[in-house]
C-alpha cells in the first residue's frame, strides 16, 4: 500500500526489499533494494549503509558472490568499522574460497 501511495520514496522500496527478504523473495528483494539505490541517487552517502548491506545479503543467498562483495565493500566504504558489514563480507568471501581475505 505505501509503495502505491509514495511509489517514488527510496525508504519505502527499501522496506519492501526488507520483508521480501524476510520471506525470501529474493529477486524480488534485490529489485526493491536496488531500486531504493537508484532512487537515492546511487545511495552513495553513510544513511544508505543499511540497503547496500542488505542488498549483499540478498545477493549471497542468490549465489553471485561477486555482486555480493561489491554490494558489501560500498556499504564499508560509506560506513567503516561496522561488524556486520565485516561479518557479512568475510562470510561472501569463505563462500567463494578466498580464504585469505575472509580473514
Amino acid at each position: 500500500a505505501a509503495g502505491t501511495l509514495c511509489p517514488a520514496d527510496p525508504l519505502i522500496a527499501h522496506e519492501q526489499g526488507v520483508v521480501a527478504l524476510k520471506v525470501r523473495q529474493l529477486a524480488g528483494a534485490e529489485v526493491h533494494f536496488t531500486h531504493a539505490l537508484q532512487m537515492a541517487s546511487g545511495g552513495l552517502s553513510a544513511e544508505w549503509h543499511p540497503t547496500w548491506l542488505a542488498l549483499g545479503h540478498t545477493l549471497r543467498k542468490l549465489h553471485r558472490w561477486d555482486e555480493a562483495a561489491a554490494a558489501l565493500l560500498t556499504a564499508h566504504r560509506l560506513l567503516p568499522g561496522q561488524p556486520a558489514t565485516h561479518v557479512a563480507l568475510g562470510y561472501t568471501y569463505q563462500l567463494q574460497g578466498k580464504l585469505h581475505e575472509a580473514v
